[in-house]
């Protein structure tokens, strides 16, 4: 069995990256995928991920009425699935762009950031997972190498970000 490794190298000549692809066109299940392997955690500026997923239309898929709902849809789940490997996310950021007449994707997209990566201090849980993620990357044993740890399912699972 063949397993996915994704090399993340992302050249200032290419433009974008699959990363940055996967954002663009709000693709939650590669997405998920793609933060499974650690990819967020190598960006060195990973809000522009949560910028693209949240207030650039897609220049991929044209957007009809029925389309948009799913573009939607998958913004929401992106943006939750963000929020799971990042312990900040600056709002800040957001609100200037929708300041300089930017458009979210989701009206109500601060309802999909825990407040506790803008506001409120982050939950020690949330920084285990990271730290614990952290280092996995570090020896090149994500996602993989969280199965090999001697914890309960559920906190493998939690580790893998599946809940």
């Amino acid at each position: 069995m063949r397993t996915f490794t994704p090399v993340y190298c992302p050249s200032p000549l290419s433009g974008i990256t699959p990363l940055l692809y996967v954002a663009q066109t709000r693709q939650s299940s590669i997405l998920r995928i793609l933060l499974q392997y650690g990819i967020v955690e190598r960006e060195k500026n990973p809000i522009n991920i949560v910028l693209t997923i949240s207030l650039y239309p897609s220049r991929v898929r044209t957007m009809v009425d029925h389309e948009l709902v799913d573009i939607q849809e998958d913004a929401k789940t992106c943006l939750v699935l963000c929020s799971r490997v990042l312990s900040v996310i600056s709002t800040r950021e957001i609100e200037t762009q929708l300041s300089l007449g930017k458009r979210p994707i989701i009206s109500n997209w601060l309802d999909y950031i825990p407040s506790t990566r803008y506001k409120d201090p982050c939950e020690l849980l949330h920084l285990c997972r990271i730290t614990i993620r952290a280092q996995l990357l570090t020896n090149n044993m994500l996602p993989n190498g969280i199965f090999s740890l001697l914890i309960p399912v559920r906190l493998q699972n939690y580790l893998n970000l599946e809940s």
